[in-house]
């Protein structure tokens, strides 16, 4: 730690008389004033020109008569002790010193005074050297500036905001940006006043405002008083500011002076009220609002409108969708009720697809914002969707699928999920063609599953794609829908395929229940490529069924540790009790991977058998065998496991099982 920082805090402590009691080395280093020669004297007679500056030393009187904290700020006291800078300075001769005098009590009396004394010198220095950076005609040396200044932890104060403020109007937008981002992070209340005056003072320099509305934006000091005084000021454009950040403070005590600015002269002011009480959802302010949104001004009513979706509030739909019929509104029209409409409300935005085709993406947009509202309850989402099905007409659907056609790249995200509502061959053609786009991907399959057997017939065709990723996309898509018209299409798929392809259709027709599927399941698990029997295991355990038990506890014995992997896993789904032999066997014979298995499907039966062989597993020597064995006993709640599960919290090697040991032997209450 360099010297100057090592001092730059000192102490010392005085009686109720003033009398100095502790003067610490700090101190001593800071000033040339040795311990030996303060304690025990008065602090006028350590400090001789204390007499002489009355003021200062009224602030000591006043923390030992009120018990208050006093500050003395180095930008106008300067320093408490006269002393030289701890370095060779530029542009003081003097130490500056921050000084915090607060009083020491015994129980609730004020006993004496505790006085810290910090050497802000080298601080204050580097800010009048950033702040004459600020000023260089060299822009790269004003934004060096600005940096150091965000960058900075310490608080910025009122003294030293000052040239930060000015600064906010420099026209390199990067330096405006730093000076922004380090003051809202940095300033204090004080600072935040000096901002504000500014503001007040430099209402028209766009510059200086749109920094400080950044500023106050990200603070979190309270400002609404002082701005909800500007909002009667006689400049325009300080009340339109005013009214902008108050939107943005996110205080609702100013809700009712908002309203009151709704009918102030200049339309920018009224403008900026509407839009803040939309901010601050002001459901107060909800008819206000609609009635200037059915008024139609050309200005106000867009701001109304959207001021409206904000608040969210679903008794006012019935009071925008007249505002559909109007061509000039109608795109707000249709955000809004996307926001506030209940799920009948969807019908009439969902039918103007008939004739507006340039509002489709709009539509889009807000009858998925509308069913994402109603999601809360499944049975309302249901609802909206099939009140769009039963809305939409012809034209619209061909509308919809020309759109997913021409739309650009970044609309299809809002248009594929409402697209994929409606059951329609040519929308389907159209969303298994954008299949091949990765990013969209998932979302084309999901609008796909929702459309159910129209998409059957597009997502065959797409078997035959020479992309490998849309093939099994599609694949595994006719899988979840369960498509058994599609059993012949995957079957023929997964005979002329490469594995992979295999493995795809596969896994869809375990998802499908057919004969045909079974057959081809059943096989699988003789194919000579591993994988292959892998799937089909696993595909054929999905299923549940315990016709399947016989074939799939003889997959326990594969040849591969994978598929012996993957048989473990599916016996207690179509064996239960049956199938123990075998899980235990595995438990006890096989790989580290397979008896990891076996423990946690031995846990899985529902028998007395089977808490022996867990038993047993817990002195396994593979580390996640011992883990889910631990499991096993807490979800089968063995207390005649306790002793053991106390000596492996304290014992054994592995940090996990240890864990898992300690948070069984918790839930058994052991």
């Amino acid at each position: 730690m360099e010297p100057h920082l090592e001092a730059s805090v000192g102490l010392f402590t005085t009686d109720i008389e003033l009398n100095i009691q502790i003067w610490d080395s700090a101190l001593e280093r800071m000033t040339g004033i040795k311990a030996q020669d303060a304690i025990g004297q008065t602090l006028v007679e350590v400090i001789s020109d204390l007499r002489d500056r009355p003021t200062v030393l009224a602030r000591f009187r006043q923390a030992l008569e009120h018990g208050t904290i006093e500050v003395l700020a180095p930008a106008f006291h300067r320093f408490l002790i006269r002393c030289d800078p701890a370095f060779p300075s530029k542009h003081f001769a003097e130490m500056r010193q921050q000084t915090r005098i607060a009083p020491l009590r015994n129980e609730d009396v004020v006993c004496g005074l505790a006085v810290t004394i910090e050497d802000v010198t080298r601080r204050m220095e580097n800010e009048i050297d950033l702040a004459e950076a600020l000023k260089d005609p060299d822009p790269s040396v004003r934004l060096e500036a600005a940096r150091a200044i965000s960058a900075a932890d310490d608080p910025l104060v009122s003294e030293n905001s000052s040239p930060v403020i000015a600064a906010l109007d420099d026209p390199d937008w990067k330096v405006r940006r730093n000076l922004v981002a380090g003051m809202a992070r940095r300033a204090a209340d004080d600072a935040i006043a000096a901002l504000l005056r500014a503001m007040r003072d430099k209402h028209l320099n766009f510059s200086v405002v749109n920094g400080a509305l950044q500023i106050l934006r990200a603070s979190s000091v309270d400002t609404s008083a002082t701005l909800v005084e500007y909002l009667s000021s006689e400049e325009t454009d300080l009340r339109m500011h005013a009214a902008l950040a108050l939107g943005e403070q996110r205080d609702p005590n100013v809700i009712p002076d908002l309203i009151a600015a709704v009918d102030d002269e200049d339309v920018n002011v009224r403008y900026h009220a509407i839009e803040a009480l939309g901010k601050l959802r002001a459901a107060e302010a909800l008819d206000l609002l609609m009635s200037i949104a059915e008024n139609r001004d050309f200005f106000l009513s867009f701001a109304a409108l959207d001021a409206v979706a904000e608040i969210g509030d679903s008794s006012v739909a019935e009071r925008i969708v007249p505002l559909l019929q109007d061509e000039i509104f109608r795109e707000p029209a249709i955000r809004a009720i996307g926001q506030v409409g209940r799920t009948d409300d969807i019908a009439p935005i969902v039918k103007l697809l008939d004739g507006d085709e340039k509002q489709t993406l709009a539509i889009a947009k807000a009858s998925v914002s509308l069913y994402q509202r109603h999601q809360h309850d499944p049975g309302s989402a249901d609802d909206v969707i099939r009140v769009a099905k039963e809305s939409i007409p012809d034209s619209g659907l061909s509308h919809l699928a020309d759109a997913l056609r021409t739309a650009e790249r970044g609309s299809l995200a809002s248009l594929i999920p409402f697209a994929g509502w409606f059951p329609d061959e040519s929308i389907s053609e159209r969303l298994c063609a954008l299949i091949d786009d990765e990013d969209l991907r998932e979302t084309v399959v999901a609008g796909l599953l929702v459309q159910g057997e129209t998409a059957i017939g597009p997502l065959i065709t797409c078997l035959d794609n020479e992309d490998v990723e849309i093939r099994r996309y599609a694949a595994r898509s006719l899988g979840k829908l369960g498509a058994a018209g599609a059993v012949l299409p995957l079957i023929s798929f997964l005979e002329n395929g490469t594995v992979e392809d295999a493995l795809a259709a596969i896994d869809a027709l375990g998802s499908i229940d057919s004969s045909e599927s079974v057959k081809v399941l059943l096989e699988a698990l003789e194919d000579p490529e591993s994988k292959i029997r892998e799937a089909a295991v696993r595909a054929l355990g999905r299923q549940g069924s315990f016709d399947f038990a016989g074939p799939i506890i003889l997959k326990s014995k594969d040849e591969n540790e994978f598929v012996r992997h993957a048989a473990i896993e599916q016996i207690p789904g179509v064996a239960g009790h049956s199938g123990l032999a075998a899980i235990v066997e595995a438990l006890e014979t096989d790989t580290p991977r397979v008896r990891a298995a076996a423990a946690r499907a031995v846990a899985q039966i529902d028998h007395t058998d089977a808490l022996e062989p867990l038993r047993n597993a817990l002195n396994d020597s593979d580390a996640w065998t011992r883990y889910f064995a631990v499991r096993g006993i807490g979800a089968r709640r063995d207390i005649a496991s306790a002793d053991k599960l106390k000596q492996m919290i304290d014992a054994d090697l592995a940090e996990q099982v240890r864990m898992a040991a300690k948070e069984v032997s918790s839930e058994l209450g052991i």
